[in-house]
């Protein structure tokens, strides 16, 4: 089971929000021998008190900056809403995103949930599951290198092509995101994982299906696995299961309760955790608490073993010829940029 820590936000303690406390926030993940980072996408939410939603940077963005400041550390959008962004703008970002950064891209994508963020942005709520397969469909084109000729609900593309290409082929890992059946089904019959994420009862009126216990997520994953072996999928497809609500309460066990519980999901098949450390007031504390969950979760030879048993999700597809080892060079000496944290 492998393992993406969220970067700091907008929302963060102030002490978090300064460009060098991202950097170092991102270092520090990779230092303590983590797998990813991830941000998520929430351009123009409108917040109610105790309500869903939060505000974010712009995922592209923040992550080349963290991309520029690590060596091996993925690149994890988790995870963007694709109806708020014309299809082909989104691969291009994704496209430019894994090139500059060695092919360490992960592709988080989902329909949203929030209704007054759509109408800000001018798409239709109402239609986001068919925007978000059209989407898929058409990055998934535009990523060919090729020429593309499709036509969705509010665009049209007639022999248009996109350069540069991912670094990773035929592109990077493309988890769907959602815990309602048709995300499951859709997961399986056009991305490479399912990335549901934990939601409370009360939290998820209106907007999505509860997931609240690890019995629930493994039944969930049960089914997924299931459906995709009926579908004539095998055991390639990665599931990343979202667990922010619940990520104060684990650094306030014990080790011992830490370690059972992570064990327990990936008994149940999660492949990838996406977690946060909730509750870090500054740089320091951040880089604390991200060495303690390695330790914790017995990370510490995680790149070596990743390195010697076989590529990372992903990996298996990066061209191996001399432009990729260019690219490779190119982070021999990553990390040069310093944060200040003390």
């Amino acid at each position: 089971m492998r393992w993406s820590i969220e970067l700091p936000g907008p929302d963060s303690p102030a002490a978090l929000t300064t460009p060098d406390a991202f950097v170092s926030a991102a270092q520090a993940i990779e230092h303590a021998g983590f797998n990813a980072a991830w941000v998520t996408d929430h351009p123009f939410p409108a917040l109610r008190p105790g309500g869903p939603g939060h505000h974010a940077y712009d995922p592209f963005t923040a992550l080349a900056f963290a991309a520029a400041a690590t060596c091996r550390l993925r690149m994890h959008i988790n995870l963007a809403v694709l109806p708020y962004r014309n299809p082909f703008i989104t691969a291009s970002a994704v496209a430019t995103l894994d090139h500059l950064s060695g092919g360490r891209v992960i592709v988080g994508a989902g329909a949203g949930y929030l209704r007054e963020e759509f109408d800000a942005l001018g798409s239709d709520f109402d239609a986001r599951a068919k925007l978000t397969r059209e989407s898929i469909a058409a990055m998934k084109a535009a990523w060919s290198g090729g020429e593309v000729t499709l036509q969705g609900l509010s665009w049209s593309a007639a022999g248009n092509s996109q350069r540069p290409v991912p670094l990773q082929r035929p592109h990077p890992p493309l988890w769907r995101g959602g815990n309602s059946a048709a995300a499951m089904a859709h997961a399986i019959a056009a991305c490479d994982g399912w990335s549901p994420y934990e939601v409370q009862p009360e939290h998820s009126r209106g907007h999505s299906v509860a997931l609240a216990t690890i019995d629930e997520v493994s039944r969930r994953v049960d089914g997924f696995r299931r459906l995709a072996a009926d579908l004539g999928r095998g055991d390639d497809l990665d599931v990343c299961l979202v667990r922010r609500r619940t990520a104060a309460r684990w650094l306030d066990q014990s080790d011992q309760q830490i370690t059972e519980e992570a064990a327990a999901l990936e008994k149940a098949g999660v492949t990838w955790v996406a977690t946060s450390l909730l509750g870090a007031c500054d740089p320091t504390d951040f880089a604390d608490r991200a060495t303690r969950l390695a330790g914790v979760l017995n990370l510490a030879g995680l790149v070596d073993a990743e390195e010697s048993d076989g590529p990372a999700p992903g990996d298996a597809q990066r061209p191996a010829d001399a432009e990729h080892s260019t690219h490779q060079s190119t982070f021999d000496t990553c990390g040069s940029r310093q944060s200040t944290r003390p």
